[in-house]
């Protein structure tokens, strides 16, 4: 309902802390609800990560976590410029949970009730003209859409990122969000500069969504009123400068990081991450395809009627022209949202973030402007017409919600139990070799060479639960290229490797491309400095094998011969050979990087152990 006395537009300051209160509530127990969804049906079932991102921000959270134990927060702050993350919201967002939670698979997942209440407060901002019982109404609609619980149950920044983006394009063009047009073009520079940091390897994208949310906001100024083409140009200007003001300093200082990733991603290993896809799939893809299905399902059916009804709307009764210009300006971004990761050949439901929050933005301004109509003109039948449209889309959003998509089948379970079963088996085979070499090992860890990377099965989640178990000096790595000259140096290397014998229908491993995954089985099995450990059933039919060091066998062929459990004395520091190696080829202990991974330094090694 629009009310007669503008004083009343808004809270007054003594109503904001109840209503903020209530909306903190919502989005507590709808994260809570996702949460426990995921733990008994869905991915947090399972001690791996789910999806390979996931894993890598919990694993770099839990890593930058200790470094703020050891540390501090001076050295935090240091190795976030060192070694930046690849998305700083995500991976402190993780180190934030597991900080406040303690180490649990939720913990991270916990701090996406900030985006939640995010969701809710713009909603209830767009409808700030109407009743609460409309405006919270409308914000547990908003709750229904399947990708908002997506929100709560992926880990990864782009839906945050395109939330934030989605924020700043209407708080541009809808005048209810902001009265005042140079607040408006400000909170537009901050709204993408913040999308750009959340997520910063997706910030040509969103650069480029920038360049057509101005073009497309100038143009409507011009519309609007041709005297103030001058006016248009200097308001763009202030969002440009605001958003330079906001992102420059990060980019500035971690760009070179950046821009490796992005040109890694889009142009030297494209070829790992292309989906194989027909052309209407690609064109359906965030419609009704895979991602549309998941994200969007019925709902893309009441939205887009939402927006069609408010069309009919404006044709019968005419909305004001500005209103009217600004919501086909949404539109026209929408559009632009959804027309360029669709051209793109690598294909993820959360690159549809932004397209599907303008969707449900765009569907609730146009319902805001048509609510408002002067053709309903008595304010009670205005009264009563909003809140039996908010609770009919409550009722059918509800009927047509669903859940994440479930994880549940018996492969998914055989792949976790064999990644916790191959942590167990290096933890068991590192203190078997501290047995035999009679000292104990410091620090306790291992190089891991992996040769598959899948969903559930890949570096980052391995690295993570092992992380999650205190072994933090376990280093696993993998490799990508068909390259047998690469995959025989990091053999060398590792103490142990991960490797699978064929072409499984469950890893869906990206390297079957290059049949990396069968040739890099045959050539670990075929060396005799590496022994088969241990194999775990990944389905009926697939094994994953563990293969270790065979310590009765030397490494080089020349140059003296230091033995498991020999202790070494240099500059007065004690060293333990942990694996049969020749000395000559390499530099002494203790004096460069290629010692580290056969020498342990020893704090008081046991007496009995042969001394040189």
């Amino acid at each position: 309902m629009a009310p007669t006395n503008k004083a009343k537009i808004g809270y007054p300051f003594r109503r904001t802390f109840p209503v903020l209160a209530v909306y903190t509530t919502v989005a507590i127990v709808f994260t809570a609800a996702v949460i426990q969804f995921s733990l008994f049906h869905g991915q947090l079932r399972f001690a791996l990560p789910a999806h390979d991102d996931d894993a890598y921000y919990m694993r770099d959270g839990i890593a930058r976590l200790e470094v703020l134990y050891d540390e501090g927060l001076i050295g935090l702050s240091a190795s976030l410029t060192s070694d930046p993350p690849k998305s700083p919201y995500s991976t402190l967002a993780a180190m934030a949970g597991f900080l406040v939670f303690g180490v649990h698979d939720w913990a991270p997942y916990a701090t996406n009730v900030g985006i939640i209440l995010l969701l809710l407060l713009f909603i209830d901002r767009v409808f700030r003209h109407f009743s609460l019982r409309v405006r919270f109404l409308l914000a547990l609609f908003a709750l229904t859409c399947p990708f908002v619980s997506v929100s709560v149950y992926s880990f990864k920044p782009h839906l945050l990122s395109g939330l934030v983006c989605a924020i700043a394009v209407v708080a541009l063009f809808n005048p209810t969000v902001i009265t005042r047009p140079r607040l408006r073009y400000v909170a537009a520079g901050v709204g993408f500069a913040l999308a750009m940091i959340i997520k910063p390897t997706a910030a040509p994208y969103y650069a480029g969504v920038f360049a057509a949310t101005l073009s497309v906001a100038f143009c409507a100024e011009v519309l609007l009123d041709r005297a103030k083409l001058r006016l248009a140009v200097a308001r763009s200007g202030i969002s440009v400068g605001v958003l330079l003001v906001v992102a420059l300093p990060y980019f500035a200082t971690n760009g070179r990081f950046i821009a490796r990733y992005i040109f890694r991603a889009l142009v030297s290993d494209r070829h790992l991450w292309v989906d194989e896809l027909s052309t209407l799939d690609h064109a359906l893809y965030y419609l009704t395809g895979q991602a549309g299905e998941e994200m969007l399902s019925s709902h893309g059916y009441i939205l887009v009627s939402l927006l069609c009804i408010a069309g009919l709307t404006n044709v019968r009764w005419r909305w004001r022209k500005a209103e009217s210009y600004g919501l086909i300006a949404i539109l026209l971004i929408m559009a632009v949202a959804w027309l360029v990761p669709t051209i793109a050949s690598v294909k993820n439901r959360e690159f549809g973030g932004l397209f599907f929050f303008l969707l449900l933005f765009s569907s609730m301004t146009a319902l805001a402007h048509s609510l408002r109509l002067r053709g309903l003109k008595r304010r009670t039948l205005r009264r009563h017409a909003s809140i039996v449209i908010s609770a009919a889309l409550v009722v059918g959003g509800l009927a047509c919600a669903k859940w994440p998509n479930l994880w549940s089948n018996a492969d998914q379970m055989l792949i976790d139990t064999a990644g916790g079963g191959l942590i167990n088996e290096i933890d068991a085979n590192l203190i078997e070799q501290e047995l035999r070499a009679g000292v104990r090992l410091r620090p306790f860890g291992a190089t891991v060479q992996l040769t598959v990377w899948a969903q559930f099965f890949n570096k980052n989640a391995l690295e993570y639960l092992a992380k999650k178990r205190g072994r933090n000096n376990y280093r696993f790595r993998t490799f990508f290229a068909d390259d047998e000259a690469q995959w025989q140096r990091l053999f060398d290397e590792a103490d142990f490797v991960i490797a699978h014998g064929g072409r499984s229908s469950v890893i869906r491993s990206r390297h079957e491309a290059a049949q990396v995954t069968v040739k890099s089985f045959r050539m670990i099995r075929a060396r005799d400095d590496f022994v088969e450990l241990a194999s775990f059933p990944i389905s009926e039919r697939d094994r994953i094998f563990l293969f270790g060091r065979n310590f009765s066998r030397g490494v080089w062929d020349s140059g003296a011969d230091y033995r498991p459990g020999e202790i070494v004395e240099l500059d007065g520091q004690r060293f333990a050979c942990i694996r049969s190696i020749r000395a000559a080829s390499q530099k002494r202990p203790g004096t460069g990087e290629d010692w580290t991974r056969f020498w342990r330094l020893l704090g008081e090694p046991d007496s009995n152990a042969p001394t040189r």
